[in-house]
């Protein structure tokens, strides 16, 4: 994932699931963060196909539970 996607995928990230600019997106959690509730994660996950030419698995969509996995699911599919 070069430097440009990452910050794609944090801008999209930071929309979707609505984490203010001062906030950190590390240690945001489905479940736990506010903002993140059922209808922000399918438009995360509609987001991250649309944005990064994706088509997730259901496994993968499923395991996207914070901003670490995000990120270790679309670089893994980018390839690195």
């Amino acid at each position: 994932m070069t430097g440009m996607q990452r910050e794609e995928l944090e801008a999209l990230f930071r929309y979707c699931v609505r984490v203010p600019d001062d906030r950190s997106v590390a240690g945001v959690t489905r479940g736990v963060w506010p903002g993140w509730d059922s209808m922000a994660h399918v438009t995360l996950v509609g987001a991250l196909e649309d944005q990064f030419d994706l088509i997730l698995a259901i496994d993968e969509a499923q395991g996207l539970v914070d901003w670490e996995s995000c990120v270790r699911v679309v670089a893994g599919r980018l390839g690195g």
